[in-house]
């Protein structure tokens, strides 16, 4: 499980890599306490990617539409090259300082 301190206590729209190919786009008032719940239990490694700190989740919901044809399930989407830019541009836009570089993250889509 990996979190930057800098979005603790910090509530906006969050992307939760869960270590395969999917992403939870979700709202939290605590990112990395979501992280955490979702952790637990689970034996995959889950990373959050980014947080548009202070985002709505109105905003949360114009991704889950403009996602939608990558739907998993619920609020979990395959990860795909427009996510990947999305993402990018959340931590320039939000300056997710500590964020994971998703050349990683990219292998595969």
């Amino acid at each position: 499980m990996t979190v930057a301190k800098e979005w603790r206590n910090k509530y906006g729209v969050y992307f939760i890599h869960d270590g395969d190919h999917h992403v939870k786009i979700g709202h939290a008032h605590d990112p990395s306490s979501r992280l955490r719940a979702l952790q637990t239990g689970n034996r995959r490694t889950f990373t959050l990617l980014a947080v548009a700190v202070g985002e709505s989740m109105a905003t949360e919901q114009h991704y889950h539409r403009r996602f939608a044809r990558r739907r998993v399930s619920g609020e979990w989407f395959a990860m795909d090259s427009d996510i990947a830019s999305e993402i990018e541009r959340v931590q320039r836009l939000y300056a997710n300082i500590g964020a994971p570089n998703l050349s990683a993250f990219r292998h595969g889509f």
